[in-house]
This record gives structure tokens, C-alpha cells and sequence, in this order.
């Protein structure tokens, strides 16, 4: 059965939680994550 749609209402935050393969970590150090981030904002920029 598939999932039900989810809810979008405008002014809400929304709750995320980022899980690698199997609910292990995506990021094991700060410096992972910030150069993570590092790469998306370069390539959002071109």
C-alpha cells in the first residue's frame, strides 16, 4: 500500500532527519558536513 501524500501548509517548518543506507550516518564529522555543504552551495551557484 503506498504512502499517503504528504501535508504542505505555508508557514509550517518541516521536521527532516537525513539517514544514510541501512540508518547509519551520513556525516561522521563536522568538516564532512561542511564540505558537504561546501559542494551543494558551488553547484547551486553555476
Amino acid at each position: 500500500m503506498p504512502r499517503h501524500p504528504r501535508i504542505h501548509l505555508d508557514d509550517v517548518p518541516l521536521h527532516i532527519v537525513q539517514r544514510g543506507h541501512n540508518r547509519q550516518p551520513c556525516f561522521f564529522t563536522t568538516a564532512d558536513y561542511l564540505a558537504s555543504q561546501v559542494r551543494h552551495f558551488l553547484h547551486a551557484s553555476d
